[in-house]
């Protein structure tokens, strides 16, 4: 479970890391990695992964795909937990934006 967890945390640096630097395919290839080696072992880590995600799908304007990862992401975060904070408040702005840009928010 350890190993799990390192694992999936440097997916997720590399993925931020070409995010970063603007490279998103390859941003979204080691996000989608952590996704396929750990989603049937250890989903509730992903929280962090599904933000990252669904965020970069988000800024790529990749809609349908964005919704489906923050909606996993806000399945598997904790709101009350406060470390978890950013993750939590990235996932309600971007869903928001997007219900408002569909006419889904009065």
């Amino acid at each position: 479970v350890q190993y799990c967890h390192y694992f999936i945390k440097a997916l997720t640096l590399l993925g931020a890391i070409h995010r970063g630097k603007g490279n998103i395919n390859k941003s979204n290839e080691y996000l989608q990695k952590a996704i396929e080696e750990f989603e049937d072992i250890n989903p509730d880590a992903l929280g962090k992964v599904y933000v990252d995600l669904g965020s970069t799908l988000f800024e790529s304007r990749d809609f349908i795909h964005a919704r489906k990862y923050l909606e996993k992401a806000k399945e598997v975060l904790d709101v009350n937990d406060v470390e978890k904070l950013d993750s939590i408040v990235t996932v309600y702005g971007n869903l928001g934006v997007m219900d408002l840009n569909e006419g889904k928010l009065d």
